[in-house]
């Protein structure tokens, strides 16, 4: 029997269940796109000696860590980002830069470090309980203004530590659940361990608040075939053909040489270790592949 019934992996699918099933029907006015949505959906679980990445479709764990390590960098311009995925072309300028760039508005926008201070903060009083880093801009972004190509989903993140462990909370104001989670999840745990290691203390909770939880109806027939591939799995405990298993993602042995600082020294190094962690598919090489349609 799997041994994941609690896990992230779980209590992501028992969304996807949730919102196929109970989810309202909408039309977006500002996309034109039709999705089932649900409000205040939350996923949290511990991090222990593995990150895990959702099974029943093909997912790269190494673009979220390649995303992580530009967000690093402060940097708006994707030049360096595109050598390891396409995601955000479409969010360009025409300077080759994403104007709400989370890393730049994390430790440059609001004319101070969000990030460092963040780090100096805790390492100087693991009680405070005042760490919240934001990449939402309240001067430009959203109350109607829809002026850029894109505004952050995940508009910031909150960390404390408890019984010397970190603990994260993503704050994600508008989520897909097929494409868009699945990454970010990844992303969020990598920078939890990440800002652990450069404070030398354990790993603790990671939580998602998805304030609007979505599915596009372009991803319907997806959602249920991931849902159909996990029931069968549970019931069973053999995968489909057409399935990565929730082990087959476990990335191992975790990382303690990467704090922030290193990651930042050297990007390609640390995206390369990423990748060299994820353990590859036993289940069958062509699982299901989902391409992004990022509508937000």
């Amino acid at each position: 029997m799997p041994t994941y019934l609690n896990s992230f992996n779980a209590q992501y699918h028992h969304l996807l269940h949730r919102v196929m099933e109970h989810g309202i029907e909408e039309v977006n006015e500002r996309t034109g796109a039709r999705s089932k949505a649900l409000p205040h959906m939350v996923l949290s679980s511990p991090i222990q000696r593995h990150i895990e990445v959702v099974g029943a479709r093909r997912v790269f764990p190494k673009s979220a860590a390649a995303e992580l390590a530009w967000c690093l960098s402060g940097d708006k311009n994707i030049e360096w980002l595109q050598q390891h995925t396409p995601m955000w072309n479409q969010f360009t300028n025409e300077h080759n830069e994403i104007d709400c760039a989370y890393g730049w508005r994390w430790q440059t926008a609001f004319n101070r470090d969000q990030l460092q201070m963040a780090i100096d903060a805790l390492k100087k009083d693991t009680t405070d309980r005042q760490i919240v880093v934001m990449a939402w801009d309240p001067r430009v972004d959203g109350l109607g203004n829809r002026w850029s190509k894109n505004v952050p989903c995940p508009i910031g993140f909150m960390v404390n530590i408890i019984d010397n462990k970190l603990n994260l909370t993503m704050l994600m104001r508008s989520s897909d659940v097929v494409v868009g989670l699945v990454y970010d999840s990844i992303f969020y745990e990598l920078l939890l361990v990440a800002l652990a290691n450069e404070l030398g203390v354990g790993y603790g909770m990671f939580t998602a608040f998805l304030n609007h939880a979505h599915i596009y109806k372009s991803h319907w027939g997806i959602a249920e075939q991931m849902i159909r591939n996990l029931d069968d799995y549970l019931c069973t405990g053999i995968p489909k053909q057409d399935m990565y298993i929730p082990q087959d993602f476990l990335i191992s042995g975790l990382i303690e040489a990467w704090g922030i600082t290193e990651i930042k020294k050297d990007p390609d190094s640390y995206v390369d270790y990423i990748k060299s962690l994820t353990t590859k598919p036993k289940s069958s090489p062509k699982a299901m592949l989902v391409k992004p349609e990022v509508i937000e």
